[in-house]
């Protein structure tokens, strides 16, 4: 799934109200999350409307380190953006993704640096081949993009090499396409591709950096509780599926030797593609995706990971998409009158208030991090959009712009809820945090 290409931007800095930096947290040694659990979030800049016209960018880092906020957001609410700081800054990990399309000038290396310093390990997700693996040929994508491959391979390293700490790497995130699982020749030439990456970056990476690399699969198996189990491994298949994991874990064992992390994705979603017939949404019950296993199956490809790689292992990106679509008038085709978009949220709430970070970190699970934190209408514009219009309510907070207009959101922030908890809250405060400790 095409992801922050609208990060796609130079950020320039401008002036805002209250800043209050922060002083730096006391650093836990080197790799000490690696025995711990923690959550993250991901986005290194967030776009807005400007009271100006146009937009302008909020840098994750800083809010949370300055209290920054552009006092030309269109539309603020200055209780809401320091509600969101405060949660947020529970997190140890902050995820920035980079795209084919990334350029250095993208990232402000001096707040990411700040950002290590107060105690955050960044995560990258190198995400280049992307989507192209689900509409072509590995191979065919591999060749012709091998010399602008080694190019962007060459800037990611020169990059980091910047920064000084703790830093993790994770490549190729949902790579476990049907393209690379079902054509040896495909994952022949993934894997091989990957294991030159890993080589490149461990031999160029800067004494001033500790590197953690690894590759990120996506859980696709079966989730519907009522398939055949044997075939599944486990009571029901919405608990896991062993026998479409270990298609992955297969390719995943040809880099045991070079990688430090395992990690993996969850992304949910009521309304998607077809997949026999892309061009046609498809509507999904809550008993296909498993609903009411989900902590457990966290912990069960956890515990498949952690022990056929032996490494721990890391949630890289999870996401529950709050809108359900219902075809009111059986044409089988989306119109917004037809979106739900909090639906649910009744169904996130019953997911998340079960995690039980205790168990997950039993599992060999170092910690998770929420894929998106804002919905955007922005989202995966030009892409494959898997999810259709559920691309558009893919976070924990929404605003008041239309989720179809194409256009940035507004600082109006509306924590999405249920039962009068805010979902968000579910996975970074300290009262659900302390589940684990």
């Amino acid at each position: 799934m095409k992801f922050l290409l609208n990060l796609i931007i130079v950020i320039v800095l401008s002036s805002c109200s209250s800043d209050v930096v922060q002083k730096p947290k006391v650093k836990a040694p080197i790799g000490a999350f690696l025995n711990e659990f923690n959550v993250g979030f991901t986005g290194y800049a967030w776009e807005f409307q400007s009271v100006e016209g146009g937009t302008v960018w909020l840098p994750s880092m800083r809010l949370l380190l300055d209290n920054h906020v552009d006092t030309r957001i269109k539309n603020i609410n200055y209780s809401n953006f320091d509600r969101l700081r405060t949660t947020i800054d529970n997190s140890k990990f902050f995820v920035m993704w980079i795209t084919k399309y990334w350029k250095p000038t993208y990232f402000n290396i001096k707040e990411i640096q700040r950002a290590i310093d107060y105690g955050k390990i960044p995560i990258f997700l190198y995400w280049y081949y992307g989507d192209d693996f689900a509409t072509q040929s590995a191979q065919n994508v591999i060749t012709k993009q091998k010399e602008s491959y080694a190019k962007m391979n060459d800037s990611v390293i020169k990059f980091i090499n910047k920064l000084n700490g703790e830093v993790i790497i994770l490549l190729e995130p949902e790579f476990n396409k049907q393209n690379i699982l079902d054509n040896p020749a495909n994952s022949d030439l993934f894997i091989t591709t990957m294991n030159n990456t890993l080589d490149y970056f461990r031999e160029n990476i800067s004494s001033n950096i500790k590197l953690y690399l690894g590759l990120s699969m996506n859980d696709n198996g079966s989730r519907y509780k009522n398939e055949n189990s044997s075939i599944c491994g486990y009571d029901n298949c919405a608990l896991g599926d062993r026998y479409t994991w270990n298609k992955t874990i297969d390719i995943l064992q040809n880099f045991r030797d070079k990688i430090d992390i395992v990690a993996f994705s969850i992304m949910l979603s009521p309304l998607t593609r077809d997949l026999n017939n892309p061009n046609k949404p498809h509507s999904y019950s809550d008993e296909k995706l498993g609903i009411g296993y989900l902590p457990q199956r966290i912990v069960n490809l956890s515990q498949e990971l952690h022990t056929q790689l032996n490494k721990p292992v890391f949630l890289s990106h999870l996401v529950m998409a709050s809108a359900k679509w219902n075809d009111l008038n059986n044409n089988q085709k989306i119109e917004n009158n037809e979106i739900n978009a909090t639906a649910w949220n009744r169904v996130i709430y019953n997911s998340y208030s079960k995690f039980n970070y205790e168990l997950f970190k039993e599992s060999g699970l170092i910690g998770l991090t929420i894929m998106n934190l804002f919905d955007n209408p922005k989202h995966d514009l030009g892409g494959y959009n898997y999810f259709l219009h559920n691309e558009h309510h893919l976070g924990l907070i929404s605003t008041k712009v239309d989720p179809e207009s194409k256009q940035a959101n507004d600082g109006a922030l509306k924590f999405k809820s249920f039962n009068n908890i805010k979902l968000i809250d579910l996975i970074y405060k300290n009262e659900y945090l302390n589940r684990s400790r």
